[in-house]
């Protein structure tokens, strides 16, 4: 098993000699230190691309490894490339680079990485890190990902993980998306455009945890009811979108305006409503990745994930600063950060700090309103 990013700038490219060895992988201007792998040209090479997490980490995987597809066409010419995910989504049917898919929602990481690396001669395990297995080796799991760790590709990430899902290769992912937004039944499409017209407002707390209630990304229903009056009292309308534990938050102002659609629809059906949409206001997460992808403005309110590693350059990101908690961003400095606020020293429960993370409540300002507003509704 090989580490082969400590640094991590995109894009990525990777060499690969006439005996098959990977002898140059070049990050961005940065070479690191260089490792062979040797691998026998076979009449079809099998690649597995393996993670773990929610939509907006196997939406990165994606355009991983849609930048090694190129390098390994071009040495082996046959290629059989497997995902390896959680759990499958309605728009991951329409992309097309991918030749095989694997979903289970029990395993874990190590486990699901040990799978890739036994189907298939060469696999990528691509999380916070990135490691390169050859078949059959077996995938040991680090216990300090931290950032803090040495081993994290957030150490000296200039651009931040979101430039990379703009780059030239993510063009495919982006059309596989628009295509799949148009994959709804022409029933559906009379439905929405009839009792959903324009102008709406999407909004998201919903991330890719069983109880999305708990997480630490969510907004507090205090921040969200200042999100809704904000454009209930302009005349528009908000449609609350997510995962079905999802908690819907009743209007303060014009409960009519707001409209819950809440575990009510599939993802292809959310990409059409996204595109419809004037923009997105969401927490960290699946939602306003693709939302980002599909190029719409999108606000995305940050708090113990770091804006500098997921951000995307053309979205509005807000994020508290340093005042409100010094050990933040947060992320995988423990191993429960998502459930836990480590600001607090508790886990979130509805009862207690406006039900969210400490530094996801302090977003309660009239000058955050402010932002999201000129820069949804602004000329």
């Amino acid at each position: 098993m090989i580490d082969i990013i400590k640094a991590f700038d995109f894009p990525i490219n990777i060499e690969i000699s006439e005996d098959g060895s990977i002898y140059e992988i070049i990050i961005g201007d940065k070479k690191p230190k260089i490792e062979t792998i040797k691998e026998s040209p076979l009449p079809v090479v099998k690649i597995g691309i393996c993670g773990h997490g929610g939509l907006g980490d196997d939406l990165i995987r994606l355009n991983f490894i849609l930048h090694l597809i190129p390098v390994f066409k071009k040495k082996y010419g046959n290629i059989l490339i497997t995902f390896y995910g959680r759990q499958e989504y309605s728009i991951f049917k329409s992309i097309n680079f991918i030749d095989r898919w694997v979903f289970n929602k029990k395993s874990n990481l190590t486990a699901m990485a040990n799978i890739c690396s036994s189907e298939n001669d060469l696999s990528f395990i691509v999380r916070y890190t990135v490691t390169i297995l050859q078949k059959g080796e077996e995938f040991v799991e680090k216990s300090d990902l931290g950032i803090n760790s040495g081993n994290s590709i957030y150490e000296n990430l200039e651009s931040g993980l979101g430039e990379f899902a703009f780059g030239k290769n993510s063009l495919c992912l982006k059309k596989s998306l628009f295509q799949s937004s148009r994959q709804i039944s022409l029933y559906k499409k009379l439905y929405f455009s009839l009792f959903f017209p324009c102008p709406f407002v999407i909004v998201s707390n919903g991330t890719d945890g069983i109880f999305p209630q708990k997480q630490t990304k969510r907004m507090s229903p205090q921040f969200i009811n200042n999100v809704l009056s904000l454009f209930h009292k302009r005349g528009i309308k908000t449609i609350q979108i997510g995962h079905k534990t999802t908690e819907f938050i009743e209007p303060l102002v014009s409960p009519k305006m707001g409209i819950n659609l809440i575990g009510k629809t599939k993802l292809n059906e959310v990409l059409f409503l996204i595109e419809k949409s004037i923009g997105v206001v969401a927490c960290e997460g699946g939602v306003a990745h693709i939302s980002s992808l599909l190029e719409k403005k999108t606000v995305v309110m940050f708090g113990p994930t770091d804006p500098v590693f997921w951000r995307y350059p053309k979205n509005l990101n807000l994020s508290p600063s340093l005042d409100v908690c010094p050990i933040m961003p947060c992320w995988l400095k423990s191993g429960r950060w998502h459930e836990e606020c480590l600001g607090e020293k508790m886990r979130i429960v509805p009862s207690q700090n406006n039900g969210c993370s400490k530094c996801m409540n302090s977003h309660l300002s009239l000058t955050t309103i402010d932002k999201i507003e000129e820069y949804l509704l602004g000329e």
